[in-house]
C-alpha cells in the first residue's frame, strides 16, 4: 500500500473539461454601456460590436477600417491569420468623428500604443528620473 503512494508519478490524472465562457445578456451589456462615456465607450462598443480581441483593437489602424463596406480588417490575428469582421453601423459616425479629431490635431507621426510607452519613458528621462528607476 505504501509503495503505491510513492509511485504517484505513474498515475493518470483526469483532464479538466472545457470551460464555458462568461456571457453577458444584451441587457447587461447595455447597462454596462450606460456607465461609460467618451472614448472608453467607443472602445467597448467597438470590441463588443465587432468581436475584436484587445490586442486586435490595439493594433487596429485607420487603413484597416472600410467605412463604405462596414468592414474591419484584422491583420496578424490569433494563429497569425488575417480576417475581416463587421464594423457596427451604430458606432460608425462616432468612430469617424474620433478619427477626424485625431487628424485635426495635426500629428503626422505614425503613433501606436507602444509609441505612448516610449514617450512616457522619454518624458520621465527628460524630467530627471534615473534610467534604472524607469527600467524597473
Amino acid at each position: 500500500m505504501l509503495e503505491a503512494l510513492y509511485n504517484l508519478g505513474k498515475t493518470v490524472r483526469a483532464k479538466r473539461g472545457p470551460r464555458l465562457p462568461v456571457v453577458l445578456s444584451v441587457q447587461e451589456v447595455q447597462q454596462m454601456f450606460k456607465h461609460v462615456q467618451g472614448l472608453y465607450l467607443l472602445i467597448l462598443q467597438l470590441i463588443y460590436g465587432s468581436g475584436l480581441r484587445l490586442m486586435e483593437l490595439a493594433r487596429l489602424r485607420v487603413k484597416d477600417i472600410d467605412f463604405s463596406s462596414n468592414l474591419i480588417f484584422v491583420r496578424d490575428s490569433k494563429g497569425d491569420k488575417d480576417r475581416a469582421t463587421i464594423l457596427p453601423e451604430s458606432i460608425k459616425t462616432q468612430l469617424q468623428l474620433h478619427l477626424n479629431a485625431v487628424r485635426k490635431a495635426g500629428i503626422a507621426k505614425l503613433a501606436t500604443v507602444h509609441t505612448l510607452r516610449h514617450s512616457f519613458a522619454t518624458h520621465l528621462l527628460m524630467n530627471g528620473v534615473n534610467i534604472r528607476e524607469i527600467q524597473k
